[in-house]
């Protein structure tokens, strides 16, 4: 989790003189000598229990109130495979290619050093030819249905690639253990697997090729050609921690509350190795989560050294043998939040059961390299006790570009056969060639970035706040048409770019630390609502009232009702009847006023000497007879004779989520006013619920708003009809400062259910339609009545299932057509064009990942959208993707076939293509079929015409192998039938 308030002073003055602002100082403990350079302050500001945490609440099965089960999650995999592939929607991928994410694990090929996989948490496995320099995506493995949600992975001596799905420190499940005889060409299940935490197996040519797996049903082997899993005689419970010597005859697990057992004959039989005492030569129990790490080579006593890393948070102390796992000692003890030695602390939280691995170097069983939030290492200088120096030689703030810059919290690392270290963190991939003498990222075509919340503008950029990945933008003018830049640090969550300006952009990171820019990211400053003076200033880390997953939500509306009005001066001459560009409090905006008389204006205006009376000059407009003072002056400048009061349209609502007198919303409609000295913050909901489920959304006109939270739906009546030019503009909307007091005068509040939905989608066209998603086990509902409803009367039917239980959490209702429903849920996106009846699986390219918000681009042509009708959604763990399928690339090419409810139904498919792509379309009657090609330039590139087509469902293949990689449009005619599509050749 990234530090969002110092990160650009660090990169100013890291690039002043790095080795210059940084000092070592030394201090001793009892338990070794610690050396930290002196850059603490820079370390990230959350925790990563408060992401788990969120994240456990999108795995909360409705009808039980508590974790959904593995099996129920396996069930659903399960239905899911019987799923046809959409045919009508695809998407593309957007990007990050530049930025990765969560990595828990990384594998070389113990056969050739080019050869690396990288598996993320929630985006699947990836491959690299080049030793990290570039990564592709194994399609293989999400074809064969193996779960995104890597924890681990392993070769075997005989070349089988090993991966292992559901990690101890994450909520998404896992299916099993797979694995690949054939490089990653193929892939197969292991027998009974579920999900496994930790795959560990020998590297010694000469050990027998068993895979080891640390599971919840404890410790088992396997290795091809087995036909199940033997277990390993150890103890009950499930095995937490694991690793195993190069020759395969050490091995040490955790089970348990971290007890440590040892085993020195390969796995036939274990000893307890734990016990109560910090001082004893066993390894103390009761650590929240343990991790090991075993030398790769042999010490100077013949024996392995092993290392065992306790945290419950903070530091519970490190432990080392160096005889083969038979007796330990401590190293280093306890380290407390504020402590120097702050591996896994930030000095606000800890979070070593988040992030904690540890490995030993491998030309020196004395020498350790530890991750939490930074790097650290650890070299022994006295043998009896072991006894050594720590020193951090990682800075996750430092300027990517640094040597010293390795991400935020680490959870892997793994040193390939000529001592190059590859890393997993939350920022993807690190590569260190010296031993951690220096580090770089290696992210190139690794997009497993994991978003909350995304926004786009009326060109098709995109934006999203991402897990520990700050505020992403690409706007498709960088480097590759996938690249992003960061805007914003630290945790980023939803955020919006205004559609009016879109130079205006809204970020967001955690606690409500709202920021606000008005040239597109280059610039940010923070947005700071007024709140009453009892309320923690928003921002404030550990606030109640402030919760992890900040939630805002811009809404506008171009209002011809609108009671705002703006003055104009006018700065030159105009002629009655003349088009005048009045400049709207909006910025960036403007009204176009037709002059209703001529509107005068001097540059230069001298006095008439015959109009001086008393002492006092004046100056004479000839064409109006009008006059105006100037004193004692002979001349003045600039004088404007008329002033206009224009109204003023561009209407909008910006409006975030504050947890106070049982849940609040807070909101503006100034936020757009770039020069609005108040913002005229009110409160315009409150006692909606708890933010566990929470989504906001708007009517178009703004005159309903509704709010999902764990407490139910309600519903804002009445924000859209008043403006803050009316005096009483913050009594008829918002609630007084005490709870129970004054309530508004003007709108109302009316909760329409009291059963808790994940998300909202609202008809941009019918403020009444509305659906309603549910999470784990529950049931989606479409409403009828919903701008009308109370909870006595909502008219709600229920959907049918996508798949029985699957967690929906967001989705869109489509501009056009309301049968159309695009759904994000916990296994990719879904979508139906009969109103559900039936469901098609769209997730081609981010399989079984989940998908937390879903948007459209409703706005026509005619507003001034150049993407109507594009959708994106926002994946937790493959970046940001984004569909064309039901764009609009001439909206009034189809009046004739709209007018007669005939629909064309034209699709390309697949979309994007690389030689050949198909139109299917549906026929009104049997007749020919004209089919043009056009680049995205306007050029026509190919024509295809068939005389006699049926009528009916039909196809037409496009030969595209000619035509370079781009964006191409076709448009269709047949009769009456007049319609285009794009499609993406790549």
């Amino acid at each position: 989790m990234k530090s969002k308030r110092f990160i650009f002073l660090f990169t100013v003055l890291f690039g002043i003189s790095a080795f210059i602002l940084i000092s070592k100082f030394d201090f001793e403990s009892k338990n070794g000598t610690y050396f930290q350079k002196e850059l603490s302050g820079f370390m990230s500001q959350t925790g990563g229990n408060e992401a788990q945490e969120w994240l456990r609440a999108r795995y909360i099965d409705v009808t039980t109130g508590q974790t959904v089960t593995t099996e129920r999650l396996a069930e659903i995999d399960k239905q899911i495979r019987k799923l046809s592939k959409s045919k009508s929607i695809s998407f593309i991928e957007q990007g990050p290619d530049n930025i990765g994410g969560r990595t828990r694990a990384v594998l070389v090929n113990r056969n050739n050093v080019n050869d690396v996989w990288a598996g993320s948490v929630s985006g699947g496995l990836f491959y690299s030819n080049n030793k990290g320099s570039n990564w592709t995506r194994v399609d293989s493995y999400a074809a064969a249905l193996a779960s995104p949600n890597i924890s681990s992975m392993t070769q075997t001596t005989d070349g089988t690639i090993f991966v292992a799905t559901g990690s101890n420190q994450e909520s998404g499940s896992g299916n099993g253990v797979w694995y690949s005889t054939d490089n990653g060409a193929t892939w197969q299940k292991i027998p009974g697997t579920t999900e496994c935490t930790e795959i560990v197996s020998a590297s010694e040519s000469s050990a027998t090729p068993y895979a080891w797996l640390a599971t919840a049903a404890g410790l088992k082997k396997w290795k091809v050609g087995d036909a199940g899993l033997t277990g390993a005689t150890v103890t009950t419970g499930a095995c937490t921690a694991l690793k195993i010597s190069p020759d395969g005859n050490v091995i040490v697990a955790a089970f348990g509350s971290s007890k440590t057992y040892v085993s020195n004959d390969a796995g036939v039989s274990f000893a307890d190795k734990s016990g109560n005492s910090t001082g004893a030569t066993t390894v103390p129990v009761g650590a929240g989560r343990i991790e090991y790490a075993i030398s790769s080579m042999k010490n100077s006593s013949n024996k392995y050294s092993i290392y065992a890393v306790r945290t419950n948070g903070e530091l519970l102390g490190m432990n080392v043998s160096h005889d083969d796992g038979q007796t330990w000692s401590q190293f280093v003890g306890a380290s407390s939040i504020d402590s120097d030695l702050n591996i896994y602390s930030n000095g606000v939280t800890n979070q070593g059961t988040y992030n904690s691995v540890v490995s030993v170097v491998p030309n020196d069983p004395e020498k350790i390299l530890i991750g939490g939030i930074d790097i650290w290492k650890w070299k022994q200088t006295i043998n009896n006790p072991p006894f050594g120096g720590f020193e951090q030689i990682s800075l996750g703030f430092a300027s990517p570009a640094s040597g010293l810059y390795v991400h935020s919290d680490n959870h892997e690392m793994k040193w390939d056969n000529n001592n190059r270290l590859y890393i997993g963190n939350d920022g993807g991939i690190g590569i260190s060639q010296d031993y951690g003498q220096s580090f770089y990222a290696s992210n190139r075509g690794y997009n497993v970035t994991q978003f909350y919340g995304i926004a786009f503008d009326r060109d098709g950029s995109v934006m999203g706040g991402a897990q520990d990945n700050g505020t992403l933008y690409n706007n498709h003018a960088n480097n590759t048409y996938q690249e992003f830049r960061e805007v914003l640090g630290g945790d980023g969550f939803e955020c919006e770019i205004s559609f009016f300006n879109p130079k205006v952009m809204f970020g967001s990171i955690y606690n409500n630390d709202l920021y606000r820019s008005s040239d597109k990211g280059q610039t940010w400053n923070p947005y700071s609502p007024t709140l009453p003076a009892s309320y923690n200033p928003t921002g404030t880390m550990g606030a109640a009232e402030h919760p992890f997953h900040t939630e805002i939500f811009l809404a506008e509306y171009y209002d011809l009702n609108s009671k705002d009005s703006v003055t104009f001066i006018p700065k030159k001459n105009y002629s009655s009847g003349a088009l005048i560009r009045v400049p709207s409090a909006a910025s960036g905006d403007t009204m176009t006023y037709v002059s209703q008389s001529a509107l005068y204006f001097d540059d230069t205006l001298f006095y008439t000497p015959s109009l001086t009376s008393n002492g006092i000059n004046y100056g004479l407009n000839t064409a109006t007879g009008e006059t105006v003072a100037m004193g004692t002056e002979t001349v003045i400048y600039n004088v404007s004779w008329d002033t206009l009061r224009v109204q003023d349209p561009y209407q909008s609502w910006f409006v975030f989520y504050v947890n106070k007198n049982g849940g609040e919303i807070w909101g503006s409609r100034n936020s757009l006013r770039l020069s609005a000295t108040n913002g005229q913050w009110v409160c315009v909901a409150r006692n909606i619920g708890s933010s566990g489920y929470f989504d906001i959304e708007f009517s178009r006109d703004l005159n309903q708003l509704y709010i999902g939270t764990s407490s139910g739906v309600t519903r804002v009546n009445g924000l859209g009809s008043i403006y803050t030019s009316d005096p009483a503009f913050s009594t008829k909307v918002g609630y007084g400062l005490i709870a129970g007091g004054l309530v508004p005068t003007h709108t109302t509040n009316v909760k329409i259910t009291s059963t808790a939905y994940e998300g909202i989608a609202v008809n941009p066209y019918n403020p009444a339609d509305l659906v309603l998603f549910a999470g784990f086990g529950g049931t989606n509902k479409r409403c009828t009545n919903a701008n009308t409803a109370t909870s006595s009367n909502l008219v709600a039917v229920s959907l049918p299932s996508i798949v029985s239980g699957i967690a929906c959490y967001d989705g869109i209702i489509d501009r056009n057509d309301e049968n159309i429903l695009v759904v994000g849920t916990s296994k990719g996106v879904f979508v139906t064009e009969n109103g559900g009846a039936t469901w098609e699986n769209a997730s081609t390219g981010f399989d079984g990942t989940p998908v937390y918000e879903v948007r459209q681009s409703w706005r026509s042509f005619d507003e001034g959208n150049g993407r109507p009708g594009e959708i994106y959604i926002g994946t937790y763990g493959r970046g940001i993707f984004s569909s064309s399928a039901y764009l609009d690339l001439n909206e009034n090419n189809n009046s004739a076939i709209n007018n007669e409810n005939f629909r064309t139904k034209l699709k390309a498919y697949p979309n994007p293509s690389t030689d050949n792509t198909t139109l299917s379309f549906d026929l009104a009657q049997t007749g020919g079929v004209s089919v043009q090609v056009y680049s995205i330039t306007g050029r026509l590139v190919k024509s295809i015409n068939n005389k006699n087509m049926l009528k009916g469902d039909n196809t037409l293949s496009l030969d595209c192998d000619d035509l370079p990689n781009g964006t191409y449009i076709v448009k269709f005619v047949s009769g009456k039938q007049n319609e285009t599509v794009k499609f993406i050749k790549m």
